[in-house]
């Protein structure tokens, strides 16, 4: 994981908020995590994210529940106001 959130770089307003996948993979990329990291935190086999962000499934309300979390501590808001 990268010592300060991708925000610090300043690429961060730019990542879409569009659709699911999108908001998924941003609250991810904003935290600075590879998938592998970032489906520990959710407690979910990498391969399971990966679904989730390339729009193959739609993740159960459970999990959507840890990213709106993760994305409201994050100062996501748009991202945690999903679903």
């Amino acid at each position: 994981m990268l010592s300060q959130p991708i925000w610090f770089i300043g690429c961060y307003d730019l990542l879409p908020e569009d659709t699911l996948q999108a908001c998924i993979r941003k609250v991810r990329l904003f935290r600075g995590q590879y998938v592998c990291e970032f489906a520990s935190d959710l407690g979910l086999d990498p391969s399971t994210l990966s679904r989730y962000e390339n729009g193959k499934s739609i993740p159960p309300e459970h999990v959507m529940g840890k990213i709106k979390i993760i994305a409201a501590s994050n100062s996501l808001s748009n991202v945690s106001d999903l679903r």
